[in-house]
């Protein structure tokens, strides 16, 4: 949560240009758009938030200028619900997507009635076309509404290619035509923490018996082919409860993080090198889990899984560092607020952060994250520094003092954890009715 002290003094600095700034000079009408969403990208692991290795110095060039929010947290610890919010502003139980997964086959669609980033920018004249790895962000949940070009690059049988797609998009923009809206995703750093090659296991310098690379991977396993199959092949080297080989695993997410960045890097730089009228978001859907609160990859509500990154490079605006508390359902209208579009017909859950941005303002509004399982829904709420998360126990934490989660306050302070209990209870029913309105209007539509 703390920004590297060689970034003190330009913070300072930035703190006191940004005095006299305004809502006006953050305004960027037909600017193009682009959102990175690099999936399964922690927070906490990156060394913009203090982690303690060099994982993602090599976007600096790109944090360095956008204003950086250090308490982000998706709505849902997967992939297809937290996406859908990132593109249409509200939470998951409104727009009603879930993740396909081997327990959970039904196919669901973003609700028709609420439109997407795109078909609103696609409305106001702009150019659409995403770049993304299939799976969980595939057209047939909606995602490709409102894009002229939404490519597929996900490749099963040839997964050890999860940020090749990066030529293709760049090779787009040499003759993309302005304003234009690119939507660029990668599962560069999900599980199977599988690196491509050989050596480029920079993290963890002892000789073992694990396999860490697609290459070696592929020559034990060359008839495997479908994602789950790899991915128990992958898992099943690992002794979970042992700390060592959890080490091991963590050191091999990090060196993904840091590869990925490194591949992603040139798209940043050539953005906002030739496209001096873009505004840029860097973001994940979510998180993952080591063994923190006892589970691995990424299901629960805890911070490991909904603290994420976001950067937003604004033109002409510079670096800023934001304390308050903001979700992923916040950026499609503040885009919207930046770009000038009129959002008056549109409801979103998630706010713009213009103001947050302007004012150094802090906020106790309701942060919620949903998770829903084949048979089991559970929630949390974030408001100011505490958090709460409603399952099968009740459970309360003291974000400024305790961020990791470490200390379930509800016992000590019974009358706060039930404080939180009923402010959950709110919100779920502002749900309940935003949703009605929903499926009832066409009042949200376009």
């Amino acid at each position: 949560m703390i920004l590297k002290k060689s970034w003190k003094f330009l913070v300072i600095f930035s703190f006191l240009l940004w005095n006299c700034r305004s809502s006006e000079e953050i305004e960027c009408r037909r600017c193009n758009v682009v959102i990175v969403s690099v999936d399964t990208l922690a927070a906490k692991h990156m060394s913009q938030y203090g982690y303690f290795r060099d994982t993602s110095s090599v976007i600096d060039f790109f944090v360095k200028k956008s204003v950086i929010f250090e308490r982000a947290f998706a709505p849902s610890p997967f992939t297809a619900p937290s996406h859908a919010s990132l593109f249409t502003g509200v939470y998951p139980e409104i727009h009603g997507v879930r993740n396909i997964t081997r327990y959970f086959r039904k196919q669901t669609v973003i609700n028709g009635n609420l439109p997407t980033i795109a078909e609103i920018l696609k409305d106001a004249g702009y150019t659409t076309v995403g770049f993304h790895g299939g799976g969980n962000v595939s057209g047939i949940f909606g995602f490709n509404r409102g894009f002229d070009f939404y490519l597929n690059k996900g490749q099963p049988s040839k997964r050890y290619d999860r940020w090749g797609y990066v030529k293709e998009a760049l090779a787009w923009l040499n003759d993309a035509k302005e304003p234009f809206f690119l939507f660029f995703h990668t599962y560069g750093p999900h599980d199977p923490y599988l690196l491509p090659e050989d050596g480029l296991d920079i993290f963890w310098k002892d000789k073992n018996n694990f396999v860490v690379s697609w290459k070696e991977f592929r020559k034990l396993n060359s008839s495997i082919i479908s994602f789950p199959e790899i991915r128990d092949r992958f898992w099943n080297q690992f002794n979970l409860s042992n700390e060592l080989d959890v080490r091991r695993l963590i050191s091999l997410y990090d060196a993904l993080v840091r590869y990925t960045l490194e591949k992603i890097a040139p798209l940043l730089k050539e953005v906002i090198d030739k496209f001096p009228k873009t505004v840029v978001v860097f973001t994940s859907d979510h998180g993952e889990e080591f063994g923190e609160h006892g589970n691995f990859l990424h299901s629960q509500l805890y911070n490991e899984t909904l603290h994420v990154p976001l950067f937003i490079y604004i033109p002409k605006v510079g670096t800023k560092k934001i304390p308050t508390n903001v979700s992923l359902i916040d950026v499609t209208p503040t885009l919207l607020d930046i770009l000038g579009i009129d959002k008056k017909e549109i409801v979103f859950q998630g706010i713009s952060l213009i103001p947050t941005i302007v004012s150094f303002s802090d906020s106790d509004r309701f942060i919620l994250a949903e998770s829903r399982s084949v048979s089991n829904y559970s929630a949390s709420l974030i408001v100011g520094n505490w958090k709460f998360i409603g399952g099968l126990e009740k459970e309360l934490y003291d974000l400024r003092n305790d961020f990791d989660e470490n200390r379930n306050l509800c016992e000590v302070l019974s009358s706060k954890c039930n404080e939180m209990f009923e402010n959950l209870n709110k919100q779920t029913a502002i749900n309940n009715n935003f949703k009605k309105r929903v499926v009832n209007s066409n009042v949200l539509s376009r």
